[in-house]
């Protein structure tokens, strides 16, 4: 379930041996001093930049491996990548640290990837941005972007890039889910380091794969309107609460982040407080529906997700 990884090698006698074997070589001359000096290079589609203090190594593991991205990789696979990587640089990637990480996978969908994501809704302490209608992003709040969740359809990304979905998954939407870790990985996933044989470490992986499911059932869904709650109706209020749950239900909760935002541009209060207050009453009204009510497709989705961890 690995894609995009960022290496980091401190500078050593190594950075001289990684040059060698490089392609696409850019060079930076000294005007002053006619001085060449290598600034980076790629080896099979992995960018290899080199800095005074190290060696900075960026690239897909799938994409190098598999020559697609359209697929990720398990731990298994990621062994193998890493030491085909390895080989072809002459250096022990086990070794070096990564300072980024991209993990997920991608599932394929009966219906259109925007179906799902119109029912996501907010997440605390992440930034919420919807990219047209296949694509939402949860991105931490802050200069510093250290982790971002993403949902998109890696079928139209594929053939934006003139990549070919393979077999009889071609042309259907694949739903990618993938969270992106940028900086302070030790941190963020309380270990002492994080190297690049710490990917293969079977608890480790274990444990993303766990953290990759948690962030998703973490993220609240609006549910679908079925009978059964109709029953359910005593009040007044009861009705007015299922019928704007009803309309949320199918505009996506897109609808109270525009309409608090109008407020605000609108200068409608003075104290900020009361857009808060709004969007929260909203998003209750629009969780009155009770969770064995969730939709048909939700449940698809929620199914794939538990099915992923099953083998690991």
């Amino acid at each position: 379930m690995y894609d995009k990884i960022k290496f980091f090698i401190p500078r050593a006698s190594s950075t001289e041996e990684i040059a060698r074997h490089l392609e696409r070589v850019c060079n930076i001359i000294d005007t002053t001093t006619g001085e060449c000096t290598l600034a980076s290079g790629t080896i099979g589609g992995v960018k290899v930049m080199m800095y005074p203090n190290g060696v900075a190594i960026i690239g897909s593991l799938p994409k190098y491996y598999n020559k697609s991205n359209v697929f990720t990789l398990d731990r298994a696979k990621t062994d193998e990548a890493l030491g085909m990587l390895s080989d072809a640089l002459h250096v022990d990637l086990g070794a070096a640290y990564v300072t980024g990480l991209e993990f997920g996978t991608q599932f394929p969908m009966m219906k259109p990837t925007g179906i799902y994501l119109r029912r996501f809704g907010d997440v605390p302490r992440l930034k919420r941005e919807r990219v047209g209608d296949g694509s939402i992003y949860y991105k931490s709040i802050g200069k510093r972007q250290g982790k971002t969740l993403c949902f998109y359809d890696k079928t139209v990304e594929a053939q934006a890039k003139g990549i070919q979905t393979p077999g009889l998954l071609s042309g259907m939407p694949l739903l990618r889910y993938e969270m992106r870790f940028n900086g302070h990985l030790a941190s963020q996933f309380k270990v002492n380091e994080v190297l690049g044989r710490t990917l293969t470490n079977e608890t480790f992986y274990r444990n993303m794969v766990k953290l990759w499911q948690r962030q998703y059932f973490a993220i609240p869904k609006t549910k679908e309107i079925r009978c059964s709650v109709m029953d359910n109706i005593k009040t007044a209020n009861d009705a007015v609460n299922i019928f704007f749950a009803r309309l949320i239900n199918q505009t996506g909760q897109d609808e109270i982040g525009d309409f608090v935002n109008e407020l605000k541009q609108n200068g409608t209060f003075q104290d900020a407080k009361y857009y808060t207050r709004v969007k929260k009453r909203l998003q209750e009204i629009a969780a009155t529906i009770s969770e064995d009510c969730a939709s048909d497709d939700i449940r698809e989705l929620d199914d794939a997700i538990r099915n992923a961890g099953a083998y690991i």
